[in-house]
């Protein structure tokens, strides 16, 4: 397994609040190191190329990325690959393709992400979310059970993250919390990582 800072940013174009996506996830990172998961579906394959080859030159050591559900730019780019659950069962992984993780929502799909030997999972929705209206979130008790299923794998929760809920989120297993509009469309990314900073470093070593 690779060595993972405990915040990740997912990206989303959509949700942005007047700043560049690249300004918002470089003030984001000015708080300290993340993961940055580049979720950007309506992009095209050369688009969302460029966008990562952007981050990785923007970013530096700063940042450790990941590429969602491409893994020809995730090779091509020397960048992570994340897998949506959907894909975990049939998608080709390149070879050294690291850092490697899955999202999973239930028992089922957590067996088959592990199955691929990841370095992380990411568990969700759980909290109620503006990104997924009408779903309601799998809850601090539903995140417990993929916690106990995922083993010994990391495990990211994500869906309605707050930095007051870190404390619950940690209690229950989560290595990390994963985020996006919360920091990455905030007005001001840098103050909003640097709240989910404090809480996770409030919390003690995983």
């Amino acid at each position: 397994m690779v060595s993972l800072p405990r915040l990740m940013l997912v990206t989303d174009r959509q949700r942005q609040s007047g700043n560049r996506l690249e300004d918002a996830v470089v003030s984001a990172l000015g708080a300290g190191p993340a993961l940055v998961q580049v979720r950007e579906r309506n992009l095209p394959e050369d688009g969302l190329e460029s966008l990562v080859r952007r981050l990785h030159d923007l970013t530096g050591q700063l940042s450790v990325l990941i590429v969602n559900g491409a893994p020809g730019v995730a090779s091509r780019t020397g960048a992570g690959l994340h897998l949506p659950a959907a894909h975990a069962a049939r998608c080709v992984i390149p070879p050294d393709n690291h850092p490697l993780g899955c999202s999973i929502h239930d028992a089922v799909e957590t067996a088959t992400a592990l199955a691929l030997n990841p370095d992380y999972l990411v568990a969700g929705t759980v909290f109620a979310t503006s990104s997924k209206p009408g779903k309601a979130g799998c809850g601090i008790r539903g995140l417990e059970k993929l916690v106990a299923g995922a083993g010994a794998v990391p495990v990211y929760a994500i869906g309605g993250m707050t930095p007051e809920q870190v404390p619950e989120v940690l209690a229950a297993g989560a290595y990390g919390v994963a985020v996006c509009g919360a920091v990455l469309g905030a007005a001001d990314p840098e103050q909003a990582a640097l709240r989910f900073h404090e809480e996770l470093r409030r919390a003690g070593p995983p």
